[in-house]
């Protein structure tokens, strides 16, 4: 949940009855002095014997506008669950987060729970999943009595295991001095203060003994507990013994991986496993969210429209959400681009473009064979798809089924294919002839490819501005705009495959708009559904379109899927589409780049960093083991897997390609969340010496 939308502290209790409505009270009447604060007790029971709020507004000298009504009010003064079931209620914490959120940003909120932290409020979740949801930190109330220091440590414990902040601890009673001591010690915690039993109890008593607090951690505005702490040690699960013996993962050596990570729950930019981890999704789920997960939204559009119908077969029908969604995309692609074929994810998406583009010229009469990709390229596991990229270990071992292809320098300007450096560079390795103070195989260049298979080229397919898999490779904008001008002079097609620099990934909605240039060809997936479900689309001009106009059935583009245009996955399409403009999530992505940007650029100084590049929500450090001759072990390097096992213990979900780290979070991240990751990959790379 953003910081924006709700601010504040929950109190909690080791127990109920521990004093957390007084406590509350005073928390009230101590921040009033800086900020606008409200109180608000999501779930009140026992309402005929209690009145917290009205306790609350007494006792903090509150007006009654900063009391906010309890969102669930039930008759018995017992646990939330006993006292729902008796009243013939249920309790659901989507609704009260959704209070939450809809509080208007500025205002400082203290919340009390009901009950201690693990007190159930439904038949699924306890008064903990609704602190960790609020994302804001905790102020345990314990009793300063007898066994208070085993039950506030277990309090702690727990809640740090679900990564909630804690604020510090408040104790009630009689003060004890070892009580509060051991607390500090063994829970790693601030006792922010001690509350003796008052009588009378009164707002005056209160404020008297209140006022050696210490509450600058949290009062608005201070830095908040970065959220998530270390997670605990795993513990066995059965999800992931019962995944070892039955499933086979993508991209994974099944004899030496570790056990993988069993996810029950997806939250914001949060993973919760069933042994009781939360990790932040540093890497958007393999680059596919951007609105965070479960959103409300999202759930929403898929849940109405599988109310109609799920699926449809596309040949010869068609339906609201397909439509609806081509007519969006079409807006708000680069100009020119006119129709939009549906297939299944971005692999195939980059298959359609390639036959498309093929078909395209053998319906025109000509005879065309050869496309034009780049080196460090990744278009996918398709044939045609592995054909265009990089000759590496991922196509290796199926090479006799790849055709051909020319492959143009990539402008990779860490380790620059013609060996200039950035400030004296004019994007010579997209252009024809020898240039620079290295031998440069002029054959290599696009122009000089483009000049030796002209008439033959069937099309240039490009990775715009951000080249993923081959190493998180950032341009120079100018070269994008070399691909587009050598294209239109030698009388070919270009491609942009921007399945995964599509809708903001670059800090542009489509990343081709950084060099204002429009592709005849566009290849999209990943966020196109936020992560919900697969989906692709391959959009093309009005010319590329006509080509297959005929009463020859025989230049039909004979293509397609089992589902394309599923309207399950359109509908939730079209709703992320709305999610992008209503909160301006291009503004977000800015914030997100000049965070990442000045947070890791220091990063550039130590032994083993080569290079850092950002750009728009992608932050990226290439380690290096020499720094002088830029070696690197590349994507099998074992940097990776122990680095992302490194972070995984810290409670960030990051998968390293070798010595290649990147951030690739949602873009709903907060600022503290995304300085608290930046952290975690400064503490982990610093600690790195050179091999």
């Amino acid at each position: 949940m953003s910081d924006d939308a709700f601010r504040g502290v929950f109190v909690t209790g080791t127990d109920t009855g521990v004093g957390k409505t007084v406590v509350s009270a005073a928390l009230v009447a101590a921040l009033r002095g800086h900020h606008r604060v409200r109180y608000w007790k999501p779930i009140q029971t026992g309402i005929e014997h209690d009145n917290d709020t009205e306790t609350v507004r007494v006792l903090g000298a509150c007006v009654p506008a900063d009391i906010y009504d309890a969102g669930v009010r039930l008759l018995q003064p017992v646990s939330p669950h006993l006292a729902a079931r008796a009243a013939g209620q249920a309790i659901d914490l989507d609704d009260l987060v959704t209070l939450a959120s809809a509080q208007p940003p500025g205002e400082f909120w203290v919340v009390e729970g009901a009950g201690g932290a693990l007190v159930p409020v439904n038949g699924r979740d306890l008064m903990i999943d609704l602190i960790a949801r609020l994302g804001v930190p905790a102020v345990v109330v314990a009793r300063s009595s007898l066994g208070t220091i085993n039950h506030t440590l277990l309090t702690l414990d727990a809640l740090r295991r679900r990564s909630v902040g804690i604020a510090g601890v408040v104790m009630v009673g009689e003060p004890n001095g070892d009580n509060r001591e051991s607390i500090e010690r063994y829970g790693d915690v601030r006792v922010i203060g001690e509350l003796p039993l008052l009588r009378p109890l009164t707002p005056e008593s209160l404020h008297r003994a209140t006022e050696s607090w210490t509450l600058a951690s949290l009062e608005p505005g201070s830095s908040s507990p970065q959220p998530p702490a270390p997670s605990p040690e795993p513990r066995p699960s059965s999800l992931a013994s019962r995944d070892a013996a039955v499933v086979w993962h993508p991209y994974t050596q099944m004899l030496t991986r570790p056990a993988p990570l069993p996810i029950v729950r997806g939250e914001g930019v949060y993973l919760y496993t069933d042994d009781g981890r939360r990790l932040l999704d540093g890497t958007s789920s393999w680059w596919v969210n951007i609105h965070g997960h479960s959103h409300p939204v999202l759930n929403a559009a898929l849940a109405e429209q599988a109310a109609r119908f799920e699926h449809v077969v596309f040949a010869n029908c068609t339906h609201e959400p397909a439509v609806a969604l081509a007519e969006r995309l079409l807006a708000l692609a680069p100009r020119g681009l006119s129709r939009v074929f549906y297939s299944d994810n971005g692999s195939t998406a980059v298959e359609v473009a390639m036959k498309m583009a093929l078909q395209y010229w053998a319906n025109r009469g000509a005879t065309r064979r050869t496309f034009i990709t780049l080196h460090h390229a990744y278009h996918g596991d398709t044939v045609g798809a592995m054909s265009a990229s990089e000759l590496s270990l991922f196509t290796r071992p199926f090479a006799p089924l790849l055709f051909d292809v020319a492959r143009a320098h990539a402008p990779y300007c860490y380790r620059c294919p013609v060996g200039l450096t950035r400030d004296r560079c004019h994007v010579e390795c997209a252009l024809a002839g020898p240039s620079g103070p290295a031998p440069l195989r002029a054959d290599e260049t696009l122009e000089a490819l483009l000049e030796r298979h002209a008439g033959d080229t069937v099309a240039v397919l490009i990775e715009p501005m951000l080249q993923g898999a081959g190493g998180m490779i950032v341009w120079p904008r100018e070269y994008l705009a070399h691909v587009r001008a050598l294209c239109d002079r030698y009388d070919t097609l270009m491609i942009a495959d921007e399945v995964l620099t599509g809708f903001g990934r670059t800090g542009r909605m489509f990343a081709c708009e950084h060099a204002a240039v429009s592709p005849d060809i566009l290849c999209l997936s990943k966020a196109l559904t936020a992560g919900y479900l697969p989906l692709g689309a391959t959009l093309a001009t009005d010319a590329i379109y006509e080509a297959f106009l005929s009463a020859d059935r025989g230049r039909t583009f004979f293509h397609g899927h089992s589902f394309p245009a599923n309207p399950l996955a359109c509908a939730v399409a079209l709703a992320s589409l709305d999610l992008l403009r209503d909160t301006a999530a291009l503004d977000r992505v800015a914030g997100i780049e000049r965070q990442l940007a000045d947070g890791l650029t220091p990063l550039l100084s130590l032994p083993t960093v080569g290079d850092v590049r950002v750009i728009g929500g992608v932050g990226i450090v290439e380690l290096v083991a020499d720094k002088e001759t830029k070696a690197a072990g590349g994507y099998l390097d074992d940097i990776g897997p122990r680095l992302s096992a490194e972070f995984i213990r810290r409670g960030l979900l990051l998968r390293p390609l070798g010595n290649v780290i990147y951030i690739m979070p949602p873009f709903v991240i907060t600022d503290d969340e995304l300085q608290w990751t930046i952290a975690q990959v400064r503490d982990v790379v610093s600690a790195l010496t050179p091999s």
